[in-house]
């Protein structure tokens, strides 16, 4: 099988892991400005995305939900096809979808096994989400915690997604991660959906693994660094 963000990520950790995957903005709380940047390795976004893999396979076994499971996440619908670049800007600790915790939650789920189904923000009535959730045949709802009232009705177990630091409290850094199930390139990698402008209902868009890596394949090409002895910055805005 091609690659894909996870193979590419774990690439990345073994070959460059001291090298910056991330710097993340830290503002200062009486301006508002970029007091400093604070750096991300390849190595510790690897680790952190190990932690949210951890913690999500022991509440979901807890729970009798088996590996490539559909799992909503109700994000901002972004690829993650953008995330694994160099060095990303995330100029706001939490704007739902950008954050580095969201995307360490996308690519942890991942990793553990699941099929993240990932929401739009333009997508603000729960009951819609539900539709698409019974579509794909979800089996749990991991939400923004600014969505917690309106998830009174949700048909599926719904978890408020944490940050990496309350997941690792909670979770043994000695308890085994399973390895991957085997996947062939048709297997379905993440769900995405039509914004449902034409039809007046949003549709799913499965990704599967082949689309993955044929997404890597044009990145491989359109994100090639001019300098082979530096590390190319991508503003993320």
């Amino acid at each position: 099988m091609s690659s894909t963000h996870l193979t590419i990520l774990e690439h990345a950790a073994s070959h460059y892991s001291s090298q910056d995957a991330f710097r993340i903005a830290q503002l200062d709380p009486t301006t508002g400005n970029v007091a400093q940047w604070k750096p991300i390795t390849y190595g510790q976004f690897a680790h952190d995305v190990e932690v949210v893999a951890k913690y999500w396979s022991r509440i979901f076994r807890t729970q009798h939900i088996p590996p490539r499971s559909v799992i909503g996440m109700w994000y901002v619908q972004r690829s993650p096809f953008y995330y694994l670049v160099d060095v990303l800007t995330l100029l706001s600790p939490r704007i739902a979808g950008y954050s580095y915790t969201d995307l360490v939650q996308i690519y942890g789920l991942s990793r553990a096994g699941f099929i993240p189904q990932l929401f739009s923000l333009r997508l603000p009535n729960p009951e819609v989400i539900y539709e698409l959730l019974k579509k794909a045949g979800a089996s749990a709802l991991i939400y923004e915690s600014g969505f917690e009232n309106v998830l009174h009705s949700c048909p599926i177990p719904t978890h408020r997604a944490s940050d990496v630091s309350e997941m690792s409290s909670n979770s043994s850094s000695d308890e085994p991660l399973a390895p991957l199930p085997t996947l062939s390139p048709e297997d379905t990698a993440f769900y995405f959906h039509t914004s449902g402008s034409t039809s007046g209902s949003p549709k799913l868009v499965p990704v599967s693994y082949q689309g993955v890596g044929a997404a890597f394949n044009k990145l491989a090409i359109a994100f090639r660094p001019r300098d082979l002895n530096r590390q190319d910055v991508c503003t993320w805005m």
